[in-house]
């Protein structure tokens, strides 16, 4: 008894590296723990080498689970998907906040005239979205993930957490790792300031570049550096923003409705509309490909709206292989519109790529790239003093596109461990088991789906062409 009573006036130290979904959840989560565990006091830093004026475009979009051959995969982690829902019971736990049928964001009912806020903005775009139910759950909602960046810093930011201190440090990079003495060094990068700052809990949420990771490989034994494997075979895949094209009286209701009289039901299937293009599975298995749209804006009263899309999709390697810019984007562009013309209704021939946010050195809005996907034997360390390392997210096991929601899994692990944190149990067993359980399910789920990787590809190196 006395023991725990030790334990629970202690103050956790926890070092959070990287502000992404991840690194944020990781810190959300902690809060909610905190106000549950009034007795325990939290030390929270956040280490982010960017600054925090989010600028991520990708998407976080749940492939249709129909789409073999992950159904049944998805049927087994389905509900661990659903960060929409964990973040409308932290942003409105009172659940005083709908749309109406125009999109208008009401509390209690009534409109909100005032200037949103981002957890406001967020919530906006989860509501304005319809449930889908599939046979073995609520398909989670697509969201930005600059949204979700900036909804979850203004939570923290604004939380009143008695016994729970967060503090900033953006454009702060990690210089070195003290093992022995569970402390880091890190270095602002603008004024050169450094600082040692000690952790209970060092938590690595900085993406699959695995920058910290080597620098903490560099300080461990042989027996205890998180070690990696490559997982599944090579894959090319492309990412892609499509619009329409513009209408001529800047009416794109009218334009999508005159439209779609003429679209005609795709001959064939999209296995057959692929392979015209190169395109070539044993198994006659489409291309796996995800969708996000702003379509459910199109009732809403938006004046300044446009169609947009985000295409992602696995693609024939002739098609990356390309190496002139300007064929390969109509290559693109020709391959994603046999999945939009099909969930818009509307010919081919009517998309084209978006330009917006691009320029003249910068044409991201087209791409294509492998995938290389490693993984990490075990994602925590317990350390001589005590202290632990735990890597999140896509720095554990590299994203697998186009599946689209490697942030959800970073998210979902970063709420086990902050609960394993807070176990008082901790002394006697591993505090940690559910989060390397939860871990390995993962892995072999994508093992599974997967298959083994060729010895040949073992040295294969992720690029990207754009």
């Amino acid at each position: 008894m006395e023991r725990k009573e030790e334990i629970s006036s202690k103050v956790i130290k926890v070092c959070i590296v990287g502000a992404g979904p991840g690194g944020l959840a990781m810190a959300m989560s902690l809060l909610e723990e905190a106000k549950k565990h009034p007795s325990k006091q939290f030390e929270i830093h956040i280490i982010e080498k960017r600054d925090f004026d989010f600028k991520r475009r990708q998407k976080l979009i749940i492939i249709p689970y129909r789409q073999a051959p992950y159904t049944s995969y998805l049927k087994s982690i389905g509900e661990s998907l659903r960060w929409d829902d964990f973040c409308q019971k932290a942003f409105d736990p009172e659940h005083q906040l709908t749309v109406d049928d125009s999109g208008h964001l009401l509390r209690f009912n009534k409109e909100m005239k005032k200037e949103l806020n981002e957890q406001q903005k967020f919530l906006r775009r989860v509501l304005r979205q319809p449930e889908v139910n599939t046979p073995f759950f609520k398909s989670p909602k697509n969201f930005s993930i600059k949204t979700l960046q900036k909804a979850l810093k203004e939570y923290l930011e604004r939380a009143e957490v008695r016994n729970a201190k967060i503090d900033w440090h953006p454009e702060t990079v990690v210089e070195k790792i003290n093992v022995s003495g569970s402390s880091i060094s890190v270095t602002e990068t603008k004024t050169n300031h450094m600082q040692a700052l000690s952790f209970d809990y060092l938590i690595v949420c900085e993406g699959e570049r695995r920058e910290v990771v080597n620098l903490i490989n560099k300080e461990m034994n042989a027996e205890d550096k998180f070690k990696y494997q490559a997982l599944g075979k090579k894959s090319y895949h492309m990412a892609v923003r499509l619009t329409v094209k513009s209408a001529t009286d800047g009416d794109y209701r009218k334009f999508l409705k005159e439209q779609r009289k003429l679209y005609e039901e795709e001959e064939g299937s999209i296995y057959e509309a692929a392979e015209a293009l190169g395109w070539h599975s044993s198994g006659y298995d489409d291309p796996v490909y995800i969708l996000d749209t702003n379509l459910y804006k199109e009732s809403l009263d938006d004046k300044r709206w446009r169609p947009r899309l985000f295409v992602a999709s696995e693609i024939p390697e002739s098609l990356y292989d390309i190496q002139d810019e300007q064929e390969r984007r109509k290559k693109i562009l020709e391959w994603s519109t046999i999945f939009a013309s099909r969930l818009m209704r509307i010919p081919r021939d009517c998309f084209e790529i978006d330009t917006k946010e691009e320029d003249t050195h910068h044409k991201l809005n087209a791409v294509a790239f492998i995938s290389d996907i490693h993984y990490v034997d075990n994602p925590i360390r317990q350390l001589s003093s005590g202290s632990y390392i735990l890597l999140i997210g896509d720095c554990a096991m590299s994203a697998h596109y186009p599946l689209g929601f490697s942030s959800t899994i970073a998210m979902n692990e970063a709420r086990i461990a902050a609960k394993c944190m807070v176990d008082d149990k901790a002394e006697i067993e591993d505090c940690f088991h559910p989060l390397n359980n939860n871990y390995q399910a993962y892995v072999t789920m994508f093992k599974k789906m997967l298959g083994p990787r060729p010895l040949a590809a073992d040295n294969l190196k992720a690029e990207i062409r754009v």
